[in-house]
């Protein structure tokens, strides 16, 4: 298993992304300074990411562009359950470009698909939001299928989000599409105000997972506050999961604190 840390082109200070803002390629830097392997990549247009000197300095650091996350198209506005057909058409091509740059990147980058699914509010009614994003991440899941990556589906909790809050709910979404490269996305923050028994949820739908985020349950760094997780990793890890262990950790006390820890928790676990 690799371990990831999140590089961001931006965030507020509540943002889960120990590294965010400013240069990039610095961020590169402190990831492989701290021992990382890998990073997950925020970027909210795949189009206008300059990616060629990027992949090109994460080969020289020996890092692997993990997963790629698609969080910061939607604070643009974007939403794939759209009722605009023009602002949903966007936010299907937004993801595709997100999709295109993970098969560049190559075998094991995963597309994160979470806010980006939209609100069920902002659309006339229920039967319209599941339409519109049935559709969306069907025409995304085929694409990625083709283009051979994964995108993890994120169930988010019900404070950030109105629809697909647990995993029962997502999971049966995942099988209705029938598609092999949507996945679920295992975030441990979001699934401590949702799953009445996280264990149970990890071990039902366990062979979905595409993607492992890990938290405390205060959003620091794993250890950081009072989960267990000597259960919750004996559980990942019964599924076969071997994917990259991503830290989606808010930056404190310091970004570096956060960091060391982070990265000090996965040698002393996996």
């Amino acid at each position: 298993m690799l371990c990831s840390t999140i590089i961001a082109e931006s965030g507020a200070p509540a943002s889960p992304f120990m590294l965010s803002g400013g240069n990039l390629s610095d961020h590169l830097d402190t990831a492989a300074s701290f021992g990382y392997h890998g990073v997950e990549l925020q970027i909210a247009d795949a189009e206008r990411f300059n990616k060629e000197p990027f992949l090109l300095k994460c080969s020289r650091l020996g890092l692997v562009v993990t997963s790629i996350g698609t969080g910061l198209a939607a604070k643009e506005g974007l939403s794939l359950s759209a009722a605009d057909d023009a602002v949903r058409a966007a936010s299907v091509s937004r993801m595709m470009s997100q999709i295109d740059l993970a098969a560049k990147i190559g075998a094991g980058t995963i597309v994160q698909l979470g806010l980006l699914k939209g609100l069920m509010r902002n659309c006339p009614d229920e039967k319209t939001y599941f339409n519109n994003l049935g559709r969306s991440v069907t025409a995304l899941a085929r694409y990625a299928e083709k283009k051979e990556v994964v995108i993890a589906f994120e169930p988010i909790n019900h404070y950030e989000s109105d629809a697909f809050n647990t995993w029962d709910d997502a999971a049966a979404f995942i099988r209705a599409v029938g598609c092999g490269s949507l996945r679920l996305s295992l975030d441990l923050y979001h699934m401590r105000f949702e799953e009445k028994d996280i264990l149970a949820s990890i071990r039902r739908h366990g062979a979905l997972i595409g993607s492992v985020q890990l938290m405390d349950d205060n959003r620091m760094y794993p250890g950081g506050g009072c989960f267990r997780f000597e259960p919750i990793i004996s559980a990942i890890l019964e599924t076969g999961y071997d994917g990259a262990v991503i830290m989606e950790c808010l930056p404190l006390p310091t970004p570096e604190t956060a960091l060391k820890k982070a990265i000090e928790f996965y040698h002393n676990h996996f």
